[in-house]
């Protein structure tokens, strides 16, 4: 549900503006033959619903990027570890996936910043609010993942049940630290991902997203399966997953600006 809400949110962040800026920037003359000829109020706003009802599966499926890794990781754990290592994951993947909502107005500021400088024409202001995004995402995620990888218990505790096994709480620290690692990557991802968005490339970040689940796959496979490096090699290929993501986002930002 929340993911859902985060599509579309962001999909009527980049849509929105473009709409605005385009009707502010017209001369009289313009905006005189362009009210003369233009569509109803009511086609324009069927055309902006159409526009985010196009691009909302896309960013859905893009938002829950985080969770799809985890469940790769309760998949690959309950098989090969036990239920020992997939009770440890409950809060421990919990904590590393509902943290990332916390954080979502980094990418609807993003989104809309940068959005709102393309439909300017402002490229430079664009990249420029990109890179401000990009920046505070990668200290945030310091700052965020050394708190949860110093004191791991304190954000486990909500998401712990009455009931639990003393055996899975130390799993779910090492899990959870090992993850915390890669929180810069995760937030840096998320603002990568808006700034895409905002220049109408859903590709890329879909593309990310994939790659992402590929190597979190493979390197499951590797670390658990056949390493036997339990929920902590779980968690190594989860932040590999996300520096990978996070590279091909920051790739095609750089080329994009």
């Amino acid at each position: 549900l929340l993911g859902a809400l985060f599509a579309l949110q962001q999909a009527a962040a980049f849509a929105t503006p473009r709409c605005v800026s385009a009707r502010h920037r017209q001369t009289p003359a313009a905006a005189a033959k362009t009210a003369a000829t233009a569509e109803t109020p009511v086609d324009g706003e069927r055309a902006v619903v159409r526009e985010v009802a196009g691009m909302a599966l896309p960013l859905l499926l893009v938002s829950l990027s985080s969770p799809l890794l985890s469940l790769i990781d309760v998949a690959v754990v309950g098989r090969h570890v036990g239920v020992l290592g997939l009770a440890s994951l409950g809060p421990a993947t919990s904590v590393c996936d509902l943290s990332m909502y916390v954080f979502n107005a980094l990418s609807v500021s993003t989104t809309r910043l940068a959005a709102a400088a393309l439909a300017d024409g402002d490229d430079t202001g664009a990249a420029r609010n990109v890179g401000d995004g990009a920046a505070v995402a990668v200290l945030l995620g310091i700052t965020y993942g050394a708190a949860v990888a110093l004191v791991p218990a304190l954000f486990l505790g909500p998401f712990l049940p009455q009931a639990v096994d003393a055996r899975a709480l130390p799993l779910a620290v090492s899990y959870t630290r090992v993850r915390a690692l890669g929180f810069p990557a995760a937030l840096l991802t998320v603002v990568l991902q808006s700034a895409a968005l905002a220049r109408r490339d859903v590709r890329t970040p879909l593309k990310a997203v994939w790659l992402g689940a590929l190597v979190n796959g493979i390197g499951d496979y590797v670390l658990v399966a056949r390493c036997g490096a339990g929920v902590a090699g779980a968690a190594t290929a989860t932040v590999a997953a996300q520096c990978v993501a996070a590279g091909v986002l920051l790739r095609a930002e750089a080329r994009a600006a």
